[in-house]
C-alpha cells in the first residue's frame, strides 16, 4: 500500500491540514499581523523600490543594451523601452498591496476603502488582487534568484535594424495574393 502513496501530495495534504488547524488556533493573532503588515507606512515605498531595483537587477544581466552617439532613433528606441519595461512589476505589486490593504480593511476592520463595492464586487476584486499579487511575487522571485544564481542565461542581445534593411527585407517578400498554391 505504501508503494501506491503519492508522497508529494501527502505532504501538500498534511501542510494544507497543518496550516488550517494553524490559522484556526491563532485566527487573533494572525489578523493581527497582517493588520501591522499593513499598518506600515512605508510598505508601498519599500516593496515598489525592491522590486523595482530586483527587475532592473535581472534586465540588466539578461540583456546588453548597447547605446551609441550615432544610432538612429529606432535604434535608440528599442534599449530604452525595454530598459524602461521594468516598472510593470513593481506598479503591479504596489498596486495589488494597495487593493489588498483596501479589501482587508473593509472587510476585516470596517473601514470604508471601496464604499461603492459590496458583497459580490468585493470579492471579484479580491480575487484578481490575489491573482495580481501571486504572480508578481513569483516573477520576482524567479528574478531575484537568477540575479545570483550562475546560469548559462540565453542573453539576448537587442539591435535594431536600419531602414534600409527593414526595406530590403520588405522587397525580398512577395505578395500572396490570388494564388491558391501558395
Amino acid at each position: 500500500m505504501l508503494k501506491r502513496l503519492d508522497l508529494k501530495y501527502f505532504w501538500i495534504f498534511s501542510v494544507m491540514c497543518t496550516a488550517a488547524v494553524f490559522s484556526y488556533v491563532f485566527k487573533v493573532r494572525i489578523f493581527y499581523g497582517i493588520k501591522c503588515f499593513f499598518e506600515f507606512p512605508e510598505l508601498n515605498l519599500c516593496f515598489g523600490t525592491f522590486s523595482a531595483i530586483v527587475t532592473i537587477l535581472h534586465k540588466a544581466k539578461t540583456r546588453n543594451f548597447k547605446f551609441s552617439a550615432t544610432m538612429s532613433f529606432n535604434e535608440f528606441k528599442i534599449p530604452v523601452e525595454n530598459l524602461l519595461s521594468f516598472v510593470s512589476n513593481p506598479i503591479t505589486i504596489v498596486c495589488s498591496l494597495a487593493l489588498a490593504k483596501g479589501i482587508y480593511f473593509q472587510l476585516a476592520e470596517g473601514v470604508q476603502y471601496f464604499p461603492f463595492l459590496n458583497g459580490v464586487e468585493i470579492t471579484f476584486v479580491a480575487i484578481v488582487t490575489a491573482y495580481l499579487l501571486f504572480i508578481s511575487i513569483l516573477e520576482l522571485g524567479k528574478h531575484f534568484a537568477e540575479i545570483f544564481t550562475k546560469s548559462n542565461l540565453n542573453v539576448s542581445v537587442l539591435a535594431a535594424i536600419s531602414e534600409e534593411q527593414f526595406n530590403e527585407s520588405e522587397e525580398d517578400v512577395e505578395p500572396n495574393i490570388g494564388d491558391p498554391e501558395r
